[in-house]
């Protein structure tokens, strides 16, 4: 599936369960789901939003967001703004 936009220079490595996503750190991941595929990343602070599934403290700088992709409509603009900034941290 083509992505409808890019953040940049990205390595992606798969690994056993997930897809990892790589620029000059991890700030990506994408797991596989029955129903589609799961992404987290990282940001400094706590997202509110109706879309994010799951969150996660990753110690006092990082804090994990996870939202659910059932279909390519849900790879959307807002979701490219939380990867990007992810990205650029």
């Amino acid at each position: 599936m083509d992505l409808p936009c890019s953040v940049g220079d990205v390595q992606v490595i798969p690994q056993k369960t997930r897809l990892v996503c790589v620029a000059r750190v991890r700030f990506a991941g994408l797991q596989p789901r029955k129903d589609g595929f799961r992404v987290g990343f990282a940001l400094r602070g706590w997202l509110k939003n109706p879309r994010i599934v799951k969150t996660a403290d990753y110690g006092p700088r990082w804090r994990g967001h996870f939202v659910d992709i059932r279909s390519p409509g849900d790879l959307d603009d807002e979701l490219r703004a939380w990867l990007q900034e992810s990205y650029d941290t």
